[in-house]
């Protein structure tokens, strides 16, 4: 029997799951919430006419495809509340409408995503984080982003992020991406408004978001740590620190491009299974997945964009599809 368990049912969780129907193996998706696709169902394209490559395309047909493939069991609004190992498969016990019922299965991929540092966070008026940004995007007619029309709009790279204090002292990897395709967004839908986007490094991998194709659209890039502190009537104030004193600015709409922090039930998962946390927080091997049949596919491993974490599942995968071939060749 090769049918496999999936525990999450964003983009990394149901790329696999796809991509292991195609050669004949039966997933079922465990999700959480109502419905498969994540937080990256809710992402908006940073098309500006041109496209950016922001890697929503990857993922444009896949959810209507796992919606109805028949060899994918979808189980929303369900958590996996225990995993026992028994002659050689794995006996989950899965919790969905306040009934528990054991499922059998041959292997497992924890594709649980990360957390979002802010969640909940109600910040003050004009203060947005990416994850909010990136709805707007999504929501998005042409002329229109914002509720009115901004003059200035600040984006804070690596908010949440590089320092102890706020729980992720490690660079997030789509920090630089993300702000830099959404700044030409805003630019694009607003172009006499004054984007500013402020950073600590940036990571210039893609000729869509260099340095230089911000700076020919008119966006100011400003190298220091920034942070939004308080407001001038009613709008957000952006200080950071220079060798000659603190500076600071006024904007209408400011965003914090918030970093990729692990999931809440890491520790549970591992405790679960044959896993380990890294230092961060983060899921990783202690045993190859071939021997312990318990895999990891996407953001639940570290920090990714969209694009990494689509080739991290289609890789995943593929190793549990070689994996099953070499065990039917024996």
């Amino acid at each position: 029997m090769k049918r496999v368990l999936i525990i999450g049912g964003g983009l990394a969780a149901c790329t696999v799951a796809r991509d292991l129907t195609y050669a004949g193996i039966e997933a079922c998706i465990v999700e959480r919430n109502s419905s498969i696709g994540g937080k990256v169902r809710n992402y908006g394209c940073k098309a500006t006419g041109d496209c950016l490559n922001c890697g929503l395309c990857t993922a444009a047909t896949l959810w209507d495809c796992v919606e109805k493939n028949e060899k994918i069991q979808k189980i929303c609004n369900a958590t996996v509340t225990d995993i026992v190992r028994k002659d050689g498969l794995f006996l989950a016990d899965i919790l969905s409408g306040g009934i528990s019922e054991t499922h059998m299965f041959s292997d497992i991929v924890l594709a649980s995503g990360f957390r979002d540092i802010y969640g909940s966070t109600v910040f003050q008026p004009g203060v947005i984080g990416g994850i909010a940004m990136e709805r707007l995007l999504k929501d998005r007619r042409e002329g229109e982003l914002f509720d009115s029309a901004p003059s200035s709009v600040a984006l804070l790279l690596c908010s949440g992020s590089r320092t102890i204090k706020d729980q992720a002292p490690w660079c997030s990897r789509f920090c630089c991406g993300f702000s830099g395709r959404t700044a030409r967004v805003i630019k694009h839908v607003y172009p006499e408004c004054k984007v500013d986007l402020y950073y600590t490094d940036y990571q210039e991998t893609h000729p869509e978001y260099c340095m230089e194709k911000l700076r020919e659209q008119g966006i100011n890039l400003v190298k220091c740590r920034a942070r939004c502190e308080g407001s001038e009537d009613g709008r957000p104030v952006v200080t950071w620190d220079e060798a000659d004193g603190c500076k600071s600015a006024v904007y209408d709409r400011v965003v914090l491009i918030n970093g990729i922090v692990p999931g809440e039930n890491n520790r549970a998962f591992a405790e679960l299974t044959d896993l380990k946390q890294n230092s961060d927080g983060f899921l990783e091997y202690v045993k190859e997945p071939e021997i312990t049949g318990v895999y990891l596919a996407g953001t639940v491993k570290g920090p990714m964009g969209v694009n990494e974490t689509y080739r991290d599942a289609a890789y995943t995968a593929v190793r549990i599809i070689e994996a099953y071939k070499k065990e039917a060749s024996n």
